[in-house]
């Protein structure tokens, strides 16, 4: 591992050029201001100090490409901050106004797009959007252009699974589990979700897609301030949300602490039809969940200088669930007249607790860039579910069952995940290198009882009551090089995992993930890009696990200790024409794709294991338009059209290829001048598809919203309506060995919601997006 980690430092040079940002301060009568003190910010830390001189006139050297905050402060005059996004020299001229004006201070910033698109990357600014207010992070994912929100995954429209990140974090969940953690995230705590279609080598190489960060807000300036919130969503039943948030950034100290309280209850629909050869048997069901959920949030951050920074967070999560199912399963033979009739009733108890701790330094060398980030991260996370399930069969309109069979079933899995992380940039002449490493720990059991019903009482069954363990080790190194010269921009990158698995079977492998992106600025107008990366998809823990959930008597759901993760190789070419129109050309290639397939047993019982049984290829063009009508109306325009083709590596499904497209607006609408009255319009369309082996019907969805500011803005008021034509609706057919399968699902997208956000504290407060550079480890 040495020698790898020295031939990474060889790795063919790239980097960049250190900008320059120039100017004059002057004051209100265009009068030169001299000795005015410059510092300038990156990510909240001092990266390049000056003062300007005789005439006014300053020069700096910032660093790379990226955001910074420059700030001005004399004595006489109001400090002002300006916040840039540099990509070359640039000249900002700034006045100054005499303390005996009214202001304290000023900042200069202009509204932004909702939608902000990059190389291989696009950013949604949560603070100007209307819907998002009272809602969650799951429905904002479900509502960000081009991603797809189910309880099984989050993925880009067209293309495969996301990894999911908190401020950088990766979080070690999956399907079920990544929603109902997603739901307790309130939207009013996000800055911004930015979906990166192309990371960099420093990023975890897991998500076949990519990555979606939820960056969360954080107090940057002196003062406090505090946030109330409360939500009210009616979907056929009531659902509540209320939260609180403080942030004090005092000195060298900067808090931010959240609580949330959430409880509600939850309705789902299914219907599965299925066609044996014999018979056909419609399958209805429905769910009731009811759910209370508690998490807290502590993030403190210290400056032991103006270089050097340490930071704590501490987050609990503590969920609890009822869910009551029924299923009625009518049985028809060849001639379509009644056979039989099945009724499964299951009442399921789940609790799921979950802690982390994370520790992280971040110091600047000098103001040239030269940085060290370095943290270590502890999740401990227990989950523990009851189920009890009942059925009874019948005969054609018979009042009494002919059988009676019950089953109960306890689960219990614990996870431990250590993760010790660092990331050293080394600005080297005209080049910026980074290079890093990561070590993972992971540590999971699962240990599950099944009890049959016999003569009035429960027998164990051993069989079906398994217990595993499995553990993980896996160390990563990372090197990446930029560099911008003339009208060109290089990143080269290269990410290498060495992991060790002890399961079930013993299994080590190396990978390779290189990464590339070459921009090239024709003029003004034109900007072309290339990205290039690999990526590793691993099993979800819960795929891992060989323990059975019972959907009713004669369906189940089962994991695979033996799954392999997939990989995939991902290529862009795109093209943006004056900031604002965008052509994008996409090819995936990914191989040992899996998820769970049908299963037929014996007696016509589904199975639905966890297999790796398709390799797949897409090809996508994808057109973005950004259009500001004047000042009350912004429209974000997104066009997707796709080529699917899923080639089969197991007998009994087929080969599967389909065509479609993707359609999506987003219109945010200024009602008055005064811009305390905003409104919300979205709008999209998904035509049918392919997924594996499975083939998904149209899906659409319109939502609307209003914004109401009062009280000097201190309060607001949002009303929203998500799916208003209650189409946002999971149709889709399998055929599996000849049997085919049709699937309904709806999960109550729709719903009317009012919420209700309050502000008080210090006015001189500031919430912004800060994220803690920690570890990217918690999705699985």
């Amino acid at each position: 591992m040495k020698l790898l980690f020295y031939l990474m430092l060889l790795f063919p040079m790239a980097g960049y050029t250190q900008i320059s940002l120039s100017g004059k301060v002057s004051d209100q009568n265009k009068t030169p201001v001299s000795y005015v003190n410059i510092m300038v910010k990156h990510d909240s830390l001092l990266v390049a100090q000056t003062i300007t001189d005789s005439l006014g006139n300053y020069r700096i050297k910032v660093g790379g490409i990226g955001s910074y905050e420059v700030f001005f402060q004399d004595i006489n005059f109001i400090r002002q901050k300006v916040s840039l996004h540099l990509i070359k020299d640039t000249v900002v001229d700034v006045k100054l106004e005499e303390v005996n004006n009214k202001l304290s201070e000023v900042i200069i910033s202009s509204r932004k797009n909702i939608i902000e698109r990059k190389a291989g990357k696009y950013v949604i600014d949560i603070s100007n959007s209307v819907i998002a207010m009272g809602s969650d992070a799951f429905i904002l994912l479900g509502q960000t252009p081009g991603l797809k929100a189910s309880s099984k995954q989050i993925g880009l429209v067209g293309k495969s699974d996301l990894i999911v990140t908190v401020d950088d974090k990766v979080l070690q969940l999956s399907g079920e589990d990544l929603v109902s953690f997603l739901k307790t995230i309130p939207s009013n705590d996000i800055a911004r979700i930015e979906v990166i279609t192309n990371p960099s080598a420093k990023y975890e190489a897991q998500g076949s897609s990519g990555v979606v960060n939820i960056v969360m807000k954080k107090s940057s300036r002196e003062g406090y301030n505090a946030t109330v919130n409360v939500s009210y969503k009616q979907y056929q039943h009531a659902n509540f949300n209320e939260n609180a948030s403080l942030s004090i950034n005092k000195g060298k100290w900067n808090v931010n602490a959240n609580v949330i309280f959430a409880t509600g209850t939850d309705l789902e629909e299914h219907a599965i039809d299925t066609y044996y050869p014999n018979q056909t048997w419609y399958v209805l069901g429905d769910g009731i969940d009811k759910n209370k959920s508690f998490n807290s949030t502590l993030d403190i951050q210290y400056r032991l200088s103006d270089q050097t920074q340490i930071n704590l967070t501490v987050l609990n999560t503590n969920k609890k669930s009822d869910k009551k199912s029924d299923y009625k399963t009518n049985i028809f033979d060849l001639n379509h007249h009644l056979d039989s009739v099945s009724n499964s009733s299951s009442d399921q108890e789940n609790k799921n607790v979950q802690s982390l701790v994370g520790f992280q330094l971040k110091h600047n060398f000098n103001t040239e860039g030269k940085s060290l980030i370095a943290g270590a991260e502890w999740l401990d996370r227990g989950e523990g579910s009851n189920q009890d399930l009942w059925n009874q069969n019948y005969l054609p309109f018979a009042v009494q069952p002919i059988t009676v069979s019950k089953i109960r079933s306890t689960n219990r899995t614990d996870l431990d995940v250590f993760t010790v992380n660092s990331e050293l940039k080394l600005p080297v002449g005209g080049y910026e290198l980074s290079v890093g490493g990561k070590a993972t720990f992971v540590n999971l059991r699962n240990g599950s009882k099944v009890f049959e019903g016999v003569n009035g009482g429960y027998v164990f069954d051993a069989l079906q009551s398994p217990v595993s363990i499995y553990k993980e080790n896996r160390q990563a190194l990372f090197s990446d090089f930029k560099r911008t010269f003339d009208q060109w921009k290089l990143q080269l990158g290269l990410r290498v995992e060495y992991t060790q698995t002890n399961g079930t079977f013993q299994k080590d492998y190396l990978q390779f993930f290189p990464s590339l992106n070459i921009g090239y600025s024709l003029d003004d107008n034109n900007n072309f890009d290339l990205t290039y990366g690999r990526r590793i998809n691993r099993p979800g823990f819960k795929l891992l696990n060989p323990f059975r959930a019972y959907i009713n008597a004669y369906d189940y759901w089962e994991g695979n200790p033996f799954l392999r993760p997939s990989v995939t190789n991902n290529l862009d070419v795109s093209h943006t024409f004056s900031h604002t129109f965008t052509t994008t050309f996409s090819y995936s290639n990914t191989k040992d794709n899996f998820e769970q397939i049908a299963v037929f047993q014996p007696g016509n019982v589904v199975s639905h294991q966890a297999l790796n049984y398709m390799n797949s290829n897409l090809y996508q063009v994808m057109l973005t338009q950004s259009i500001k009508s004047g000042k009350w109306l912004v429209t974000n325009l997104q066009l997707q059209g796709f080529y699917k083709e899923y080639l089969a590596k197991i007998s009994s499904i087929a080969d599967n290829r389909a065509k479609g497209w993707y359609f999506m607006a987003n219109n945010q609408v200024q009602l008055n001048e005064g811009k305390t009255v905003s409104a919300e319009v979205n709008f999209w369309y998904q035509s049918s598809n392919a997924e594996l082996e499975s083939t998904f019907e149209k899906q659409y969805s319109l939502d609307f919203g209003l914004k109401f500011l009062l009280l000097q803005k201190n309060l607001s008021v949002g009303l929203n309506v998500s799916d208003i034509l209650k189409s946002n609706q999971e149709r889709f057919s399998t055929q599996v060995n000849n049997i085919r399968q049709n699937f309904y699902n709806y999960w109550e997208p729709r719903s009317f919601r009012v919420s209700l956000q309050y502000k008080f504290g210090d006015k001189k407060v500031k919430s912004e997006g800060a994220g803690m550079l920690n570890s990217e480890e918690r999705i699985r």
